[in-house]
């Protein structure tokens, strides 16, 4: 009785760990990390799912489209970078961010609204609610 005790507890606890994953790349979310000095933006869908969709730093803009990373490049990018931006793919497609509701952090801006708009094949716009992270990394 007690093995099975055992058992059944060590079951319990691997289903109650935390891992990295999600549904994206087989399960994994991709990491993407910050130099020292360096500001980046984590945008994420607003829903339960909670879907990591675009990432936003000086030296790589990539977005995330089903199962693959599509690196962006911005449009008029600003210093520091707007609530209000536009970036292109290397197809020509055009991806639109609003961030909305921005709340001072420490360390950052976390944005509770927003949305990422694009455009179909078939000419449909997409709008995505999104909620977002605006981080710098300390200088060393």
């Amino acid at each position: 009785m007690r093995l099975l005790s055992l058992a059944f507890i060590f079951v319990l606890a691997g289903c109650a760990s935390t891992t990295s994953e999600g549904p994206l790349y087989g399960g994994k979310i991709p990491s993407k990390t910050l130099s020292a000095g360096e500001c980046g933006l984590y945008v994420w869908t607003a829903d339960m799912t909670k879907t990591f969709k675009l990432f936003a730093a000086p030296t790589e803009i990539s977005y995330v489209a089903g199962d693959e990373s599509v690196s962006l490049t911005e449009l008029n990018p600003t210093t520091p970078p707007a609530t209000d931006r536009k970036f292109v793919d290397p197809d020509g497609k055009s991806l639109e961010l609003t961030l909305l509701s921005p709340q001072d952090i420490d360390g950052g801006v976390r944005y509770k609204a927003g949305r990422l708009t694009s455009l179909s094949d078939d000419g449909w716009e997409k709008v995505v609610p999104i909620v977002g992270l605006y981080a710098c990394q300390p200088p060393i």
